[in-house]
C-alpha cells in the first residue's frame, strides 16, 4: 500500500471506494497511513442491497437475478462511482 500512497500523492490523484462484502476494508487499508487525507475522498459501504438500490441505483432485478455478491452488481456498482 505504501507505493500506491506515493504514486496517488506524486501525481496529484484521488480515490475513493464503493464497497459491500468487505466492509470497508479496502478504506482502512488505504487510510492506515498518514497524509491518505490529501488522495482519499472518501467510502460508500453499501452492504444492504436497500442500500445498493436507492444510493448506487442498482436495479433491484439485477440483484434478485444474480445476487447482491454477484459480478454483474459489483460492474453496476463500480460504473456508479464512477457518475
Amino acid at each position: 500500500m505504501n507505493e500506491i500512497h506515493a504514486y496517488l500523492i506524486k501525481n496529484y490523484l484521488t480515490i475513493s471506494t464503493i464497497e459491500s462484502c468487505t466492509s470497508g476494508l479496502l478504506a482502512n487499508k488505504l487510510t492506515s497511513f498518514s497524509e491518505s487525507s490529501k488522495f482519499f475522498k472518501g467510502s460508500i459501504i453499501a452492504y444492504n442491497d436497500q442500500i445498493k438500490e436507492q444510493l448506487l441505483n442498482i436495479d433491484k432485478k439485477l440483484i434478485k437475478k444474480y445476487t447482491a455478491v454477484s459480478k454483474e452488481v459489483a460492474i453496476q456498482m463500480a460504473i456508479s462511482g464512477i457518475n
